[in-house]
């Protein structure tokens, strides 16, 4: 899915316009050679309110964004949910052109703005299988990604296309790092997350150092790799960057965790918290997700991500509660 900016009127199936209070709409529909209902007097703006109507065979939907003075992240959070819970009733309609005029408070809540955008049409269907298909004879289910061709414009009054260019590429990092998120345990262990690790520096161009357990064991990183013990897959601590790092310049570091599913070990966690134990990685998918932005638009910046990946798990070598081990520092 991409997003590309317009500042002219297009036809589109789906027009979705974002007002606040302060801003006189019939001015802009009347721009935009829409013809409002006489009923449109009874939208008031305000936070919690959706309007539509038809015009011209093309859907119509008008969302309040509240006071400008009132609006922050939660709110804008919470209307886009709304506007994806009012949309779905047109699903099978989502793969035609929509149009989104947002508000231009300033550059930062445009951003905002649209990466909400973006959430109401990011879905992981990766292993979701297609109603139509029957099972073949092996008994073997076939699964289909729901790839719907999706066009968006973003339509502002003031085009902010020099400050949003990478727009697109911030929004593939963002979907990559979800997608990953999402990914079951018995998918996303720790060997397969390095393998995609490697396949995504090739793709965006970034360097991958990967440290398995016999390089980290001879670095006496023995508290990390205990974390590992009960699991039949091995630790790994992934260094990435994007450019020749100047040593001249500042260098950040950013640390992600990386435990693909935290069982809790020995000590194990309650049945209640267990479900959402495959995300204890999204630091370091997080980490990975700024590594590639930062890769794919070459920023010159000096920044090194550092990713501990793992999985904790139940076994007969799983570390014990008040085992002592030697840290790295060389602390018991």
């Amino acid at each position: 899915m991409d997003m590309e900016y317009i500042t002219k009127n297009i036809s589109s199936y789906f027009k979705i316009f974002l007002f606040f209070e302060e801003t006189k709409i019939n001015k802009i529909l009347k721009k935009l050679n829409i013809k409002t209902p006489k009923l449109i007097n009874d939208f008031r703006k305000t936070d919690e309110e959706i309007y539509n109507f038809i015009n011209n065979d093309e859907y119509i939907i008008l969302v309040g964004l509240g006071k400008k003075r009132d609006i922050n992240i939660d709110k804008l959070n919470n209307i886009f949910d709304n506007v994806k819970t009012f949309i779905k009733n047109f699903d099978n309609k989502l793969d035609k052109t929509v149009l989104f005029r947002l508000e231009n408070k300033d550059n930062n809540f445009l951003l905002d703005q649209i990466l909400c955008v973006s959430n109401i049409y990011y879905k992981f269907d990766k292993y979701k299988t297609d109603k139509k298909t029957k099972k073949s004879k092996s008994k073997k289910t076939k699964t289909k990604k729901n790839k719907k061709n999706i066009k968006i414009y973003i339509y502002t009054e003031k085009t902010n296309i020099k400050e949003n260019k990478n727009i697109n590429k911030l929004i593939d990092s963002i979907n990559f790092v979800k997608d990953l998120g999402n990914e079951p345990a018995n998918i996303l262990n720790p060997d397969n997350y390095v393998k995609i690790i490697k396949e995504r520096g090739k793709k965006s161009n970034f360097n991958v150092k990967i440290m398995d357990d016999k390089k980290m064991r001879e670095m006496g990183m023995n508290l990390f790799l205990s974390v590992a013990e009960g699991s039949k897959y091995p630790g790994y601590l992934v260094e990435i960057n994007y450019n020749k790092i100047n040593k001249k310049k500042e260098k950040k570091i950013l640390i992600g965790k990386g435990i693909t599913f935290d069982s809790g070990g020995l000590s194990l966690k309650s049945s209640k918290y267990m479900d959402d134990m495959k995300t204890d990685m999204i630091g370091s998918a997080t980490v990975l997700g700024i590594i590639d932005y930062l890769s794919q638009i070459k920023s010159s910046e000096n920044v090194i991500g550092l990713l501990a990946i793992a999985e904790n798990m139940i076994g007969s070598n799983a570390t014990r509660p008040g085992d002592i081990i030697e840290s790295y520092s060389g602390i018991n």
